[in-house]
């Protein structure tokens, strides 16, 4: 697997401090995001350029595979702050994610 090739940076941030678990988030690939961790070389809660984490990501797009995995993974603060002060509960309010919702409710 690539990720177990020397040289490979699992955590390498894009231009805009987006990660790449933070993508894998977002787009609410699960295996992606596992294989990510199980390299234990990710930052898990690691922050882009506006303060928002894989979690977060995750939250406002509903993804609530990820939004489960995350909230179970240690050092994941699932009460994490942005810039806007905006936590990943906020973003699934604020998007209607009502299953989201419910995972993060169980995990505080």
């Amino acid at each position: 697997m690539i990720l177990q090739v020397e040289g490979v940076e699992p955590d390498l941030k894009s231009g805009n401090g987006r990660s790449p678990l933070s993508y894998a988030a977002g787009a609410g690939n699960v295996e992606a995001a596992k294989l990510l961790l199980a390299t234990g070389r990710v930052e898990v809660d690691s922050r882009d350029g506006n303060g928002r984490t894989p979690l977060s990501w995750a939250a406002s797009e509903g993804r609530v595979e990820v939004v489960r995995l995350l909230s179970q993974t240690v050092g994941v603060d699932v009460n994490s702050t942005d810039d806007r002060q905006r936590t990943p509960m906020d973003y699934a309010k604020g998007f209607d994610r009502d299953d989201v919702v419910a995972v993060l409710e169980q995990a505080r």
